[in-house]
């Protein structure tokens, strides 16, 4: 075979789709950068590929920052770009206006006050950073929903401690196009009370859930509360009847919505699904929350078009043997439920060891879904950022682990020039040269486990004769710059 030399530009990277008639139906990707990455929030844009945000410490020195991930429409990294100061940063809700700009809300301790405040900050549609604002309440805050009205100005919700007892109360705040707070609250009483998922009822009302404290029972319900868009409440409800239960998310009917979310029983303790059907006027029709021999909880649903609006993709968090799942952290599980919001018996789990978490879901223009999360065990660095793609209600993606794309490129780095791996694809042995400088090197597989390892100095042959054939991911570290490149063992 020809000793082609192949320069780090030309690493291509490829990933597996399902196919459905030349169509792209399904896909499960991971990203990974030499940190600690989550991903947070999603949206899609006209083109059909996504942005991503989330935090990630993969990027610069900072604990972490907020970040943006472009993606096309199959999956394929297209740029990122990472946001914030010298403290830690979160973006949890990406929200785009097209062709024009992205606004991301999240967290952050980089502003002038001393703790964590709600962050919040517009880019240009290339992710060129416009402004940032800091919502601080007098205390720690965080953002843990946000969205977007038809004059591009913002709502979020989450919560902050600036109480007398110091358990959190509800923030909610509205931010226009230019960053100005037009009106910012709280809501709540001595006990726990937090903003978690926020659902534009129409043009001029929202409906806001998440918990808040009972003092009869001495426990946190479940929220659910309609508001205008002028921040006005017009009811709010409390909802669960057993233990301490938490609104996750809302999906929004033609004459009703549902709610979804868990109820953590005392006795025994156990974390199990909690959901309920309401009316357009706050009346509880229907809710369920049932004590089940497994750890469990709904974190995200939609309703989606494909199925004929009378269908949903449902995520639980669960720790069950009969999956099976680890027991050492979460595993989520995709599932289909029908009209009536029951369990069809069909879905499929995503595990690893250690947490595997959704954050958020939202329909895709196909008529299906999409979901974003982060994986604590698989990748190059610490937590991974995965995204899986649903498509025909009859075909989820595999979910064994595919291979990992970088979240970081080398960007401005004299490595693009100075580094050369070759050849590509490889047999028994590979090459790594770099002019003038010493390094690192990392190879991996496809699952992210480190197969070979090493220093050199301007140039290194890896002996790879005992390697199986397949995908590999060589991570190259120098002069604080580092690379990742995806080769092939024939």
């Amino acid at each position: 075979m020809e000793n082609k030399q192949m320069n780090w530009l030309l690493c291509g990277l490829f990933m597996t789709v399902t196919t459905v008639f030349g169509q792209v139906s399904s896909f499960y990707k991971v990203f990974s950068g030499n940190g600690y990455d989550k991903g947070e929030g999603i949206t899609q844009l006209a083109d059909s590929s996504y942005m991503i945000t989330g935090s990630s410490s993969s990027f610069e020195d900072a604990p972490s920052q907020a970040f943006l991930l472009h993606i096309d429409k199959l999956g394929n990294y297209i740029w990122s770009m990472a946001y914030g100061g010298s403290e830690s940063e979160e973006g949890k809700r990406v929200l785009a206006i097209e062709n024009d700009s992205y606004t991301i809300a999240g967290t952050s301790s980089s502003g002038t006050s001393a703790d964590f405040d709600g962050y919040v900050f517009k880019t240009d549609f290339s992710g060129n950073l416009i402004w940032e604002r800091f919502l601080d309440f007098g205390s720690w805050e965080r953002i843990n929903d946000a969205i977007m009205l038809a004059d591009s100005s913002i709502i979020v919700t989450g919560q902050t401690d600036s109480t007398v007892s110091g358990n959190n109360d509800v923030i909610l705040a509205r931010i226009d196009k230019n960053g100005t707070t037009l009106w910012s609250q709280k809501m709540g009483s001595e006990g726990e009370d937090v903003g978690l998922t926020l659902e534009l009822f129409d043009a001029n009302h929202f409906l806001l859930g998440g918990t808040i404290y009972n003092p009869d029972s001495l426990k946190s319900k479940g929220l659910i509360a309609k508001f205008h868009i002028d921040g006005t409440e017009l009811w709010h409800k409390k909802l669960g009847a057993y233990g301490t239960t938490i609104i996750n998310d809302i999906v929004l009917k033609s004459t009703e919505f549902i709610v979804l979310g868990e109820t953590l029983y005392e006795n025994p303790s156990q974390t199990v699904n909690y959901d309920a059907r309401i009316d357009f006027n706050g009346v509880v029709l229907y809710q369920n929350e049932t004590l089940l021999s497994y750890h469990t909880r709904y974190v995200a649903a939609i309703n989606y078009l494909a199925g004929g609006g009378t269908k949903y993709f449902c995520v639980n968090q669960t720790i069950n043997a009969g999956i099976p799942t680890f027991s050492d952290g979460e595993d989520f599980y995709v599932s289909r439920f029908n009209s009536g919001f029951y369990w069809d018996n069909y879905g499929l789990g995503y595990n690893g060891i250690g947490q595997d978490q959704v954050n958020q879901m939202i329909p895709t223009l196909d008529g299906y879904g999409i979901l974003v999360g982060y994986h604590t065990t698989i990748g190059t660095g610490g937590n991974s950022i995965f995204v899986v793609k649903l498509g025909d209600e009859n075909t989820f993606p595999n979910n064994a682990y595919p291979p990992i794309s970088p979240l970081v490129t080398v960007v401005e780095n004299e490595l693009n020039e100075q580094l050369s791996v070759y050849p590509n694809p490889f047999n028994d042995q590979l090459t790594i040269k770099i002019e003038g400088q010493e390094g690192v090197f990392e190879l991996m597989n496809a699952t992210g486990a480190i197969v070979n390892t090493g220093t050199f100095n301007q140039t290194a042959d890896i002996a790879t004769n005992e390697l199986a054939k397949g995908i590999y991911y060589l991570k190259i570290s120098a002069d604080n710059k580092w690379a990742v490149c995806k080769l092939i063992k024939e």
